[in-house]
């Protein structure tokens, strides 16, 4: 069955619940929705260019490494 237009995509809980009904009716539709920045939005640092040839202090970067050590 379709689900209606009452009905809430982005209640988590109730997503769940629609997503195990099974049987004779199967609901269809957006059944959980949820909005997130993009990818290219979470990444600022694409926004200032191509990373080939920009100069960088590799100190700033230190914190990377230490991780590894």
């Amino acid at each position: 069955y379709k689900l209606g237009d009452d009905y809430d995509p982005t209640d988590y809980m109730a997503a769940m619940e629609k997503a195990n009904e099974w049987g004779h009716r199967i609901p269809i539709g957006i059944i959980y929705k949820e909005e997130k920045k993009t990818f290219r939005e979470r990444l600022a640092i694409a926004d200032e260019g191509p990373l080939v040839g920009r100069n960088i202090n590799p100190a700033e970067y230190s914190f990377l490494l230490d991780e590894f050590r």
